[in-house]
């Protein structure tokens, strides 16, 4: 499970393992306090490879161009449709 930063209105800090879709609250153990989840970075890996610098990962580029070439059946077969 992922580690989560807590933080109440006083500033005191919990670090707990949580499910991501969490949603019961939290209680400060110091002053009995609602903590509420911290931002935290994301980081993102995409595969284990790493960002070029010009273009995207050739993983990401194949993805992209999957989705467009869904887009354009799915647009071609409702414009089937409205004709």
């Amino acid at each position: 499970m992922p580690e989560y930063t807590y933080i109440d209105a006083n500033g005191h800090e919990a670090v707990l393992n949580n499910r991501m879709l969490y949603s019961t609250s939290v209680i400060c153990s110091v002053c009995g306090g609602v903590m509420w989840r911290k931002p935290s970075r994301v980081i993102i890996n995409w595969g284990g490879l790493k960002p070029s610098d010009g273009e995207p990962p050739h993983v990401v580029q194949n993805h992209i161009k999957n989705i467009s070439e869904y887009r354009e059946r799915i647009n071609a077969k409702y414009d089937d449709r409205n004709d």
